[in-house]
């Protein structure tokens, strides 16, 4: 036997493609209509129909300036002046270099 060569287990299980499963989750959050089935109450729903606009005009501002990962200073800063705007307790930026945690306590 070749000592270069090695084994490789084949795995019966489907191979899970962590960016195709987010990709998809973005395509449906951002896309142009709500989805037809939906487990959230009719109250849920108005309320983000109401902001829908809102978050596709962020959405256009974010992507009109694309900026390389963990280097996108200026999305961190849009993110994190929004979060404030929203009135979370806590905003903190620099997480892991460009991250933002936004954090909210009590009852809210």
């Amino acid at each position: 036997m070749n000592p270069y060569h090695r084994s490789r287990t084949v795995s019966s299980r489907p191979r899970v493609r962590p960016l195709a499963v987010f990709a998809s989750a973005l395509a449906l959050l951002f896309a142009g209509s709500p989805p037809t089935l939906s487990a959230q109450t009719p109250d849920v729903e108005a309320r983000v129909a109401r902001h829908a606009d809102e978050a596709i005009a962020l959405r256009h501002r974010i992507h009109a300036n694309p900026e390389l990962s963990n280097r996108d200073t200026e999305t961190a800063a849009l993110v994190a002046e929004h979060l404030r705007a929203l009135g979370f307790d806590e905003v903190r930026t620099g997480v892991a270099h460009t991250g933002v945690v936004g954090i909210l306590r009590g009852g809210r």
